[in-house]
């Protein structure tokens, strides 16, 4: 492709550049509301080619001013490759191309229309031949195309000095800034068009020197062309083989729209069905593509296809020569009339996105949407739920909603998918760890599986920091939930005040043990630590262990063991709980234990269900623990203020003097390493290096692409920390 650019010919500039769909069927979501309900569909279509002939190999077409047609195709060993043909001997200025525009079309060719200097609207479809495939020597191997793939071009239909219907508003004749060639759309709605669309965009300047847009558009369909009564005769004479009608394609104008403000942007949304406007003044509209009636918020139909429909628009700032949407068309690029460009971000403005009613709406929706299950209650903690990736998608979304930075204090609902996120952070971590390598012996102990002869315990200094963490984490828990019975207990048995006073110190501690998934995860983490210890105090008693072997295993187990609260207690209570809640569940239907479970996660409401199982655990079994907690006062004086889950000053500030990896739990000094930062969470971890020294830990390369909370980790500037 270098070579096309390479020359300073003015004629060899593209006009066009357009990517062959990929050969894979695609999804159009929409949403209809019913009965105050929302109804989520998805309609699944194939897509209309040409595609490039091997599956998941890139082509791409470019069209250049002076009528060179380039095809770029990647072939067997992965290069791109390039031929060429010339559309039409374009021999004076006047036919040269300033606009053009492509689309697929059916038939597995696609459609090209032009607009020449001389205001000639032409119509071109092209095909690709790609030739005859050599099958592969092997199966997996694509198959190989021995010849260069060649290009078909056929001139379909011209239209000379096209302009609007109406172009005598004001003194000057309006230019064109846009073409566009509307292929086929998929057919989500009755009136969708299954022919092409050609729509040219028009900007001109009225009577009173203010800017409006006029949009031309004609419809691409097969007639029927009939010849004369008078020559059948002459044709049956002949025995003409001639048939008495040809089909041909024509173009038929549609109505004009006018606008009163200078568009600077068209593209397609909801894969041709929508057409996006783009305007000066920094806004955009939708419109329908069959009608081109303007997407509003609320339609009357209650059918919703985009997110305009459901009340969002992007602010106008300031004056704009040129728009564009990204993918989603939630992110505008806006390039100033200084040559500046700014990022816009889609707003909410039908109501507040910060509305806490909103948010719990939204993901009651998401958990609707994607039947996300939130009860294992029944189901003992394995890797499934560990690697539940819907799980991890909602809490991500649940955090994100009610995060304004390190350094303000989180709301109940995003300490507790915050918290959570951690949580599985952690049982994934110390699962991998206490899974044998492969080949090792393996035999059942009391704890569960026990590692013979293979256990290693440098693969556990990798959670060092974690091990503190969830001790930490169990510390915070029982304090919380301490306080919280104190606070309640003159007032028994009264699930009210129980849960006006857990939202009054905003702690998510008795919801943490509630909710099914996070008492799962811990759970699971006191499985897998007790099997570590286990392991690594055989590995001490066999004399194997060398001197640094000894020092990791003392390291792993002194938080756990000088903790006020031990895994062997917490577990206790986390066992109590969990028999509780199944027998408050009893006999309930999946579909009620999904709601309860729902509602203590989104809503951080308690199920009147639970009254029992929260009364007990306040009044019995946490007054029982305190009576064996051998040092009261750690408890109650822990410094827990890394942990992000208190409003304090000291937890809020600590953030902006510390610098926690999000993954391994240690501080992250402030110069000399490499860092990464989540962009939606702003989690940030050191970077592994490229050729370790140390073995690395089975679980860290799992976390090296994305964040925690399942968002790509972006490299901070080298050697700084945050």
């Amino acid at each position: 492709m270098a070579g096309f650019y390479a020359s300073d010919n003015e004629l060899d500039a593209l006009v066009e550049f357009w990517w062959l769909p990929a050969n894979r069927p695609y999804a159009i979501n929409h949403v209809s509301k019913e009965d105050g309900e929302y109804k989520y569909q998805s309609t699944v279509f194939k897509p209309l080619g040409p595609f490039h002939p091997v599956m998941g190999k890139g082509a791409a077409i470019g069209i250049s001013r002076s009528g060179i047609i380039r095809l770029w195709y990647v072939e067997a060993s992965g290069k791109y490759q390039e031929c060429a043909s010339e559309l039409e001997n374009l021999g004076i200025m006047d036919d040269t191309f300033t606009h053009a525009s492509i689309s697929w079309n059916n038939g597995k060719n696609v459609l090209l229309a032009t607009y020449t200097a001389s205001k000639q609207l032409r119509l071109y479809r092209i095909s690709i031949d790609w030739g005859v495939p050599i099958p592969s020597s092997t199966d997996k191997a694509p198959p190989v195309f021995p010849t260069a793939p060649k290009i078909h071009v056929e001139r379909i239909r011209d239209l000379h000095h096209i302009k609007p219907l109406h172009s005598s508003i004001g003194n000057t004749e309006p230019q064109l800034s846009h073409i566009a060639v509307l292929g086929p759309a998929p057919q989500i709605s009755a009136n969708m068009p299954m022919v092409p669309t050609v729509m040219c965009v028009f900007s001109g300047k009225n009577d009173n020197q203010e800017y409006y847009t006029a949009i031309a558009r004609w419809d691409l369909k097969n007639v029927t062309e009939s010849i004369h009564p008078s020559f059948e005769q002459l044709q049956r004479q002949g025995n003409s083989s001639r048939d008495k009608k040809d089909q041909q394609l024509d173009l038929f104008r549609l109505d004009d729209l006018q606008i009163e403000k200078c568009c600077v942007g068209v593209s397609l949304v909801t894969s041709g069905a929508v057409v996006a406007l783009t305007f000066s003044d920094g806004s955009a509209e939708f419109r329908d593509r069959a009608t081109m009636v303007l997407h509003e918020p609320n339609p009357a139909d209650g059918k919703i296809s985009n997110m305009v429909q459901v009340g969002f628009s992007f602010p106008k700032i300031d004056a704009c020569i040129g728009m564009v949407l990204s993918p989603n068309n939630t992110v505008a690029a806006r390039l100033g009339v200084d040559n500046d460009v700014k990022i816009a971000i889609t707003e909410l403005i039908t109501g507040s996105i910060e509305d806490p009613a909103f948010h719990a709406m939204f993901l009651s929706e998401i958990h609707r949407v994607v039947n996300l299950k939130l009860d294992f209650s029944v189901d003992p903690p394995s890797e499934k739920l560990i690697r539940n990736a819907l799980l991890q998608r909602c809490l991500s979304m649940q955090y994100s909603l009610d995060f304004h930075g390190n350094a303000q204090a989180k709301t109940l609902s995003a300490k507790l998918a915050w918290t959570t996120l951690h949580l599985r952070l952690a049982s994934l971590a110390s699962g991998l760890t206490s899974v044998p390598p492969p080949g090792a012996r393996q035999r059942q102990g009391p704890g569960g599986p026990q590692l013979d002869d293979n256990f290693r315990a440098d693969a556990m200094q990798s959670l060092l920091g974690l091990v503190r963490w969830f001790s930490d984490i169990m510390t915070f828990l029982v304090s919380d939930l301490l306080e919280l019975s104190a606070m309640t207990e003159p007032h028994p048995n009264s699930l009210p005040t129980i849960k006006a006073k857990a939202h009054a110190i905003n702690s998510p501690a008795l919801f943490l043990v509630l909710c099914s998934a996070p008492r799962a995860f811990l759970r699971y983490i006191c499985k897998t630590l007790k099997i570590l210890q286990s392991n690594s105090e055989r590995l001490v008693q066999s004399n194997k262990a060398d001197e640094d072997a000894i020092m990791t295993i003392k390291s792993f187990s002194a938080p756990l063991q000088a903790g006020p609260i031990q895994i062997h207690q917490f577990e206790r209570v986390m066992a109590s709980i969990d028999s509780s809640v199944k027998s408050a569940y009893g006999d309930a239907p999946d579909t009620v234990r999904t709601a309860m479970e729902r509602s203590l996660f989104v809503h951080n409401d308690i199920p009147e269900m639970f009254n029992d199982t929260v009364n007990t655990l306040l009044g019995q079994t946490l007054p029982e623990l305190r009576k064996e907690i051998k040092n009261i006062s750690a408890l109650f004086w822990a410094d827990l203020s890394w942990l992000g889950l208190h409003d304090d000053p000291s937890t809020l500030n600590y953030g902006t003097k510390h610098v926690i990896d999000a993954l391994r739990k240690t501080e992250i000094p402030r110069t000399g390493v490499r860092v990464r930062r989540c962009t939606r969470c702003c989690a940030v971890s050191e970077e592994m290096p490229v050729k370790p020294v140390t073995p690395i830990p089975p679980w860290l390369p799992s976390m090296q692409r994305m964040c925690l909370c399942g968002t790509l980790w972006m490299q901070e500037s080298p050697g700084v920390a945050p």
